[in-house]
């Protein structure tokens, strides 16, 4: 994979495009104590959902790694869950970085592209454990509320996030059946620019796909909480 960054520039959070391409609206406020229930039968300890993507029929939330998850995990399902969450197939998949990638990688965004059959994630590294005081629910799901956490901004803050990183999954739609998930490539962005070193990577937006290439914007705050777009183009 070649990762080109071709701009990137200051943007206002009230900006239509930050609210067209980046602002998740999806909630889910009714009662989820049976799907929820089949999640910690599968190990999912924890929800940090930080993005969901759709492949085919199945309906993909990401588990993100922090101080309580200490993997990514993908979790599979149909977009009707909820009104079968007893019977609906249901699968947490393990996501498996490369070797020498940094091992506390935690997904914040994610694009997927049917012609190449690739996923693209942004993802940022956690070095600063939570605040003593910060003791985390039971089971830190609660159904009332949205499954969307944080704000990739908030997070960052709340969790001393430094590093941040595209990853390309390849082959996603045959990875779905299997029992782990692995990354083929992951690339730090200040590798790219030095000039964006200590900006926290959020949303992830495909702008145009062909054969073999990518283009991607990518929302990205820099050390003072000041929101960028980052455009970069990405050969396969």
């Amino acid at each position: 994979m070649k990762l080109k960054l071709t701009d990137y520039k200051k943007i206002q959070d009230s900006s239509p495009l930050i609210n067209d391409l980046f602002v998740r609206n999806e909630t889910y406020d009714g009662n989820l104590d049976v799907f929820l229930g089949r999640l910690r039968q599968l190990g999912v300890a924890r929800l940090n959902v930080s993005a969901s993507v759709t492949i085919e029929d199945h309906l993909i939330f990401f588990n993100s790694a922090n101080e309580y998850n200490i993997i990514n995990q993908a979790i599979i399902t149909c977009p009707g869950f909820k009104d079968d969450q007893a019977g609906i197939s249901l699968a947490a998949l393990s996501l498996y970085m490369p070797d020498g990638a940094d091992p506390a990688i935690g997904i914040t965004g994610v694009a997927y592209s049917p012609l190449n059959d690739c996923l693209v994630f942004s993802a940022a590294s956690a070095n600063t454990p939570a605040e003593e005081d910060e003791t985390p629910k039971e089971d830190g799901m609660d159904p009332g509320k949205s499954i969307w956490e944080v704000p990739a901004a908030e997070a960052g803050k709340k969790t001393g996030l430094q590093k941040s990183y595209i990853g390309i999954i390849e082959n996603a739609a045959r990875k779905v059946g299997r029992k782990k998930m692995r990354v083929n490539s992951v690339t730090e962005l200040s590798t790219l620019e030095k000039r964006i070193k200590g900006f926290l990577a959020g949303r992830i937006f495909l702008r145009e796909e062909k054969e073999g290439k990518l283009k991607i914007s990518l929302r990205a705050d820099n050390e003072k909480g000041v929101a960028h777009l980052l455009k970069l183009k990405i050969k396969l």
